[in-house]
């Protein structure tokens, strides 16, 4: 009798480059360190949190660029965004559309709004799962605003 052959199994993680979505800050106070961080489970239940920093120019503003939609991407679970100058905290949900596009999105600090949702070009209204933002309004082609 033969020995059975020993199959090994390796996973891989495959990443695509995306142009993500551009995050401009801006009101935060001159210097403050300003966080877009957010919770993502890998399809092996794995959990770790991806985070980006910048610091505010003397204008208060800033950006950061985002790679991850929230929400399901495959069999991994992202999000929601969580951004913050260490005193305000807003939700920000972005979809993969967005991602893709390469929208921007400005927020203003202090927080004038508890939820923001960035889009791709094409608007359907908020997914399943996602809070609805109080105001989203296009800055003009590829972007959103998030407004009072």
């Amino acid at each position: 009798m033969r020995p059975k052959a020993v199959v090994e199994e390796h996973q891989v993680k495959i990443f695509g480059v995306v142009k993500g979505v551009t995050l401009r800050m801006i009101g935060a106070r001159s210097g403050a360190l300003l966080t877009a961080a957010l919770p993502i489970r890998t399809n092996q239940g794995r959990e770790l949190t991806w985070a980006a920093t910048s610091i505010a120019d003397e204008s208060g503003n800033a950006s950061l660029r985002l790679p991850y939609a929230t929400g399901e991407n495959g069999k991994v679970h992202a999000g929601p965004y969580v951004v913050t100058d260490g005193e305000d905290y807003i939700p920000l949900a972005i979809r993969e559309s967005a991602i893709i596009a390469g929208v921007s999105v400005v927020i203003q600090f202090p927080a004038r709004t508890s939820n923001v949702l960035a889009q791709g070009p094409q608007r359907r209204g908020v997914g399943q799962g996602e809070e609805a933002p109080r105001s989203v309004t296009s800055a003009g082609e590829g972007s959103a605003a998030a407004q009072p």
